[in-house]
């Protein structure tokens, strides 16, 4: 009774099912995410039985005091998103409904994605990088790199001040696929192969490129990634171990390979339609992109006239646990990490 219904051979879409045989059997009102709040027989009983975990209960969303008083600003930002190369052209993407989701694929295959085009084109010299360098570099490493300049240069910071400060970068990449790629051909290799394919570079390299002394991260959290970036960003600010802050993240399709293994999940909607939260949702689809913030404290910020286009209250970040399966959501530990941010924040959830 205390396994997980994953390990007793229930998949995420039988659980839709036994939700709603319970709640005929019991004639109660039961969420579909019945099961995968409580994800096994003993603690489903325990529900049953009114005997509920007391995180879920209201009481417990009560605002707390804030945990630290330094409130972080957004400076400076740019992107690259399918259908927009800017904040403004995103923007308009989103007040028209633009639709950006197309058919086909670099490499002939013909799934639903947001792509973005031109991921091959780079300026290297502008970056001092050489030719052949470059060309070995993975194309998240490049469009990072284009992305953070111009976030910089939104914020209206010359990159020559940031030299020697104590400036982190954070960024969130979870695909490899690059590197699988790079080392395919053993009779190609070169250091550039290492260094134009790690994970930890995409951060590294805009470190010492500009001679930024804070830390440089690559963080791989899966979808969350760019989200925990900018959360570890923020801490960084607030502890003192960082006076600026990069965080973002950046995701490409370069092959085809994860998403015909994730469609064999059934994860990915077959029309190529999100449809969130209503009753025809099928599955999800893939997306490219990247979007970079520069992060100052509040206080530095309005000491230094910047335009400050949001402020960063609080934020946190928490783990599902045991669900009913290893890609499963728990939306008791959603609202944990809500209430968690909130608290951080010194924010009620009137508010």
């Amino acid at each position: 009774p205390t396994l997980n219904f994953e390990h007793l051979g229930i998949s995420s879409k039988s659980v839709l099912t036994i939700a709603a045989r319970i709640e005929q059997a019991f004639e109660i009102e039961c969420p579909s995410i019945l099961l995968f709040d409580h994800p096994s027989i003993d603690r489903l009983a325990q529900f049953l039985s009114n005997e509920t975990d007391s995180s879920t209960r209201p009481e417990d969303a009560r605002s707390q005091p804030p945990t630290h008083t330094r409130d972080i600003a957004i400076v400076g930002l740019s992107c690259r998103f399918p259908g927009a190369e800017s904040p403004e052209e995103f923007w308009s993407v989103l007040t028209t409904a633009k639709d950006c989701i197309s058919q086909g694929h670099r490499d002939n295959s013909s799934q639903w994605g947001g792509y973005l085009s031109s991921i091959d084109t780079f300026d290297a010299e502008f970056f001092n990088i050489s030719p052949r360098e470059a060309k070995e570099m993975d194309p998240h490493q490049r469009l990072l790199l284009e992305v953070s300049w111009e976030a910089l240069e939104d914020a209206g910071i010359p990159v020559e001040k940031l030299q020697d400060t104590k400036t982190g970068v954070f960024f969130g990449q979870s695909n490899t696929e690059f590197q699988r790629l790079s080392f395919a051909d053993r009779n190609n290799l070169s250091i550039y192969t290492a260094t134009g394919s790690a994970a930890s570079i995409a951060s590294g390299r805009l470190s010492y490129l500009w001679s930024l002394k804070g830390p440089a991260l690559t963080i791989d959290t899966a979808c969350s990634s760019s989200l925990v970036a900018v959360h570890k960003a923020c801490e960084s600010i607030r502890s003192g171990e960082s006076d600026y802050a990069f965080a973002g993240g950046v995701n490409l399709l370069i092959t085809s390979a994860s998403t015909l293994s994730l469609n064999k999940g059934q994860m990915l909607s077959p029309d190529g339609r999100c449809k969130t939260f209503d009753q025809a949702a099928n599955g999800y689809v893939r997306g490219e992109g990247c979007g970079v913030v520069f992060l100052k404290s509040l206080s530095d910020a309005e000491r230094d006239g910047d335009e400050i286009y949001a402020i960063i209250k609080g934020s946190s970040i928490n783990q599902d646990g045991a669900t009913t399966g290893l890609t499963a959501p728990s939306g008791r530990a959603q609202r944990e990490v809500m209430r968690s941010a909130l608290s951080n924040a010194g924010v009620s959830p009137k508010q």
